[in-house]
């Protein structure tokens, strides 16, 4: 089975229902999926997963400055990815 890791910053809520229905998509198509929710602590190890998303409010066409930093700290995923 493929799975997905759903990775997403939610401050009002609304990204956290994106991020649910995204979820819900992807295991209508197969995927056996993951969400994480960024509080303050990096995502647990996403190179098993087959597709990863990342959810975050924009701010001044920038996303959360949070969600930032944490993708900045994920493993170089090139060669899982080539």
């Amino acid at each position: 089975m493929k799975k997905a890791f759903i990775i997403y910053f939610s401050q009002g809520a609304t990204t956290a229902k994106v991020a649910t229905e995204i979820s819900n998509g992807l295991k209508d198509r197969g995927y056996d999926t993951d969400l994480f929710s960024i509080t303050g602590v990096s995502p647990p190890n996403v190179a098993e997963h087959d597709l990863i998303d990342i959810g975050s409010p924009v701010y001044v066409y920038r996303p959360a400055f949070n969600t930032t930093a944490d993708v900045n700290d994920l493993p170089d995923l090139t060669p899982i990815f080539h």
